[in-house]
């Protein structure tokens, strides 16, 4: 049976998005283009590839730039419909993602490790203090499963090591909530929060690759101190507050107390996140 060759639609006045007639250079309703004869040009389609390319490397630059120079500049333009020059915020959260976990693919940031729930449940003034009792579920699984608890740690590693990056996308919304009880005055809709709990967490990715990149090659330490890490959320609470202040229009002290209140929210579901991810993967595997 033949079938019907698909035509190259060209120069109609109907619109192939959205149907409407009447249609202009561009649809009024869906903003589609129409379609002429010397759009078909192989001339017409190397300018088109050509823009595509330079126009989002303007925008990834542009982007990253401000995102590292200017704190909350990207959620400030967001919000005042300023978006057409820079990328949104889940492409800056994505591409920052990418960055990330080209460098520390193995690493235990977002889930912990099954040392760190055993050593949180056994000490109660460890950070990561667990009431999860981690190692006697640990054997009892591994006797259900009839292999050595070692062999069972191992695989729960790697498999956190993977779901941690998928579930990201609950631990963001939660820091967002938070975000949006203490500010929903300034701004009454929840993705405006969002967007800005993105743009900070992209910069956090940033920073914790430089930070620890030049930690690991440059003083070539094996081992992060509690005074690094320390160090390091110094440097993210000052970009929060600067990020506060030009948000959310607040002076420098009410800035600098309600940066606070929200890197500690971000800090508390953080170190939640981390021991459900690797409980939940030993209760699922």
């Amino acid at each position: 049976m033949n079938q019907k060759t698909t035509q190259p639609f060209t120069n109609s006045s109907t619109c192939p998005s959205c149907g409407r007639t009447q249609m202009g250079k561009f649809c009024a309703d869906c903003g589609e283009k129409r379609i002429e004869a010397q759009d078909w040009s192989l001339w017409h389609f190397g300018k088109t590839f050509w823009a595509g390319i330079t126009n989002f490397d303007s925008q990834f630059v542009r982007s990253f730039w401000f995102l590292l120079f200017f704190p909350g500049w990207l959620t400030q333009k967001y919000w005042q419909g300023e978006r057409v020059q820079y990328l949104k915020p889940i492409q800056v959260f994505l591409a920052c993602n990418v960055i990330f976990f080209f460098f520390f693919p193995m690493i235990s940031v977002f889930y912990a490790s099954v040392d760190e729930m055993i050593t949180g449940y056994k000490d109660p003034s460890n950070y990561n203090y667990s009431f999860y009792d981690f190692e006697k579920n640990l054997v009892q699984k591994a006797q259900k499963l009839k292999i050595a608890p070692n062999q069972l740690a191992q695989k729960i590693q790697v498999l956190a090591n993977t779901t941690s990056k998928i579930w990201m996308f609950v631990l963001l919304p939660l820091w967002a909530i938070g975000v949006y009880a203490i500010f929903w005055r300034k701004n009454p809709y929840y993705v405006a929060h969002l967007a800005f709990v993105l743009h900070c967490f992209a910069f956090y990715l940033l920073l914790y690759t430089v930070y620890f990149e030049a930690i690991f090659r440059l003083v070539r330490e094996a081992y992060v101190s509690d005074y690094e890490i320390m160090a390091m959320y110094l440097l993210y609470l000052g970009y929060i507050i600067g990020a506060v202040r030009r948000v959310y229009g607040l002076n420098i002290w009410k800035s600098t107390v309600y940066g606070f209140l929200s890197l500690v929210i971000y800090v508390f579901i953080f170190l939640w996140y981390r021991q459900a991810v690797t409980i939940l993967c030993l209760e699922w595997i």
